[in-house]
């Protein structure tokens, strides 16, 4: 298993770069949760939150994870690509957001 490991990361850097920021997004949820400075907006990934953390991190890492396994198996589509990019964009300024409320609040 670790030798195809490397080849899946370099073929799909940006799917890649995605689940470090689902990541870095359950860590900073988490701990905005625990200090009682923000709710999850997510009713599903609330849901998950309240039944166990660890549900909660499987679920958020599970998805990109996933995404990134299908797509060394299939040959990757420009519209998947440029999808994976926006949804990049979209979780990097969701990252800044929870940078600026610790900022903020801690």
């Amino acid at each position: 298993m670790k030798k195809y490991i490397p080849r899946i990361i370099s073929n799909n850097k940006f799917v890649f770069l995605l689940c470090i920021l689902c990541l870095l997004d359950a860590v900073f949820t988490d701990i905005g949760l625990r200090k009682h400075l923000i709710n999850e907006q997510n009713p599903l990934m609330e849901a998950f939150y309240q039944k166990d953390i660890k549900l909660f991190y499987i679920v958020k890492l599970g998805l990109p994870i996933c995404l990134l396994l299908l797509l060394y198996k299939y040959q990757i589509r420009k519209i998947i690509t440029n999808s994976i990019l926006f949804v990049n964009i979209l979780y990097t300024f969701i990252i800044f957001l929870h940078i600026r409320w610790f900022i903020f609040f801690l």
